[in-house]
């Protein structure tokens, strides 16, 4: 696991912004903070919404005269370590809470990392760094001067140019787990024209083969079966037949205008004349 020395990550005093750090919420959050109770956790510009960056495995605050400085061990995650190379986020921003669990006093909530700080006197978050120093000898410290990219490009060199510190990892690994090196395979001999030229018979014999099956299959297919005339419409009816009921309601209806007439013929003019020669009912009487 990856940890920092102690950085200064706040001072008491005026802000950049003109707000107040009381040196006394400095020296509470040293007193009072423990990961076991509630971790800090390390955030991009204090949001959330990207995930956190790390946690703050410690603090300590440090009497400098009038200030009171407050400082961090960090134990910085992947995105944290990316940002850092490339020169992002490279102070710290706290956050403090105010009267934490009713203690009366304030706790770290959090620490963002920044390129705007709002506390004067923080310390650049350097986790790379090209010069070792008396501090780098110490165990987990990571001012080591070592880019931990450059270690795992190391692994693409030939055996002869790996660091030392390579080979005795590759040596631990394959102790622990076994060698996952597997031998080269072997190239397969290039075919001769002698060879080539007898799988190209192979494949011409083949197609003819499969040319002279698909032709006897041809041959056997059944010719399709002609489509069935369509039914002959049944003669019509004689032209004669149809009018001979036509003619025959004709007839009567002549011979019934023709009495019509006769009747009109002898009735006196005004006078109606009944359709039969009965007489009238009595409910025609009025």
């Amino acid at each position: 696991m990856l940890y920092t020395e102690f950085i200064k990550v706040a001072q008491s005093g005026a802000t950049m912004d003109g707000r107040e750090i009381a040196p006394q919420d400095l020296r509470d959050i040293a007193e009072s903070y423990s990961p076991s109770t509630y971790e800090a956790v390390i955030w991009p510009e204090h949001e959330r919404f990207f995930g956190n960056h790390g946690t703050v495995t410690a603090v300590e605050a440090r009497e400098n005269g009038e200030l009171v400085e407050l400082y961090a061990k960090f134990k910085p995650g992947w995105r944290f370590l990316e940002k850092n190379k490339e020169g992002q986020k490279l102070y710290s921003s706290i956050e403090i809470w105010d009267n934490f669990g009713k203690s009366g006093k304030a706790y770290l909530a959090g620490i963002a990392i920044t390129d705007t700080p709002a506390s004067l006197g923080t310390e650049q978050i350097r986790l790379f760094t090209a010069q070792r120093t008396k501090q780098s000898e110490q165990a987990g410290n990571f001012y080591t001067g070592v880019e931990l990219p450059s270690f795992f490009a190391a692994a693409a060199q030939p055996d002869e140019q790996k660091p030392e510190a390579y080979s005795l990892f590759q040596r631990l690994g394959a102790a622990l787990f076994g060698s996952n090196s597997t031998e080269p395979e072997t190239q397969e001999e290039s075919m001769t024209e002698e060879q080539f030229n007898q799988l190209l018979g192979a494949l011409t014999d083949t197609k003819s083969a499969v040319d002279g099956l698909a032709g006897k299959f041809d041959s056997q297919q059944a010719a399709p079966e002609p489509e069935p005339e369509p039914a002959k419409a049944e003669p019509e009816n004689n032209f004669s037949a149809q009018l001979e009921p036509l003619v025959s309601s004709m007839t009567k209806l002549s011979e019934q205008f023709g009495s019509m007439a006769q009747r009109m013929e002898g009735a006196a003019g005004g006078t109606n004349v009944p359709e039969n020669a009965n007489p009238a009912s009595g409910n025609a009487l009025i």
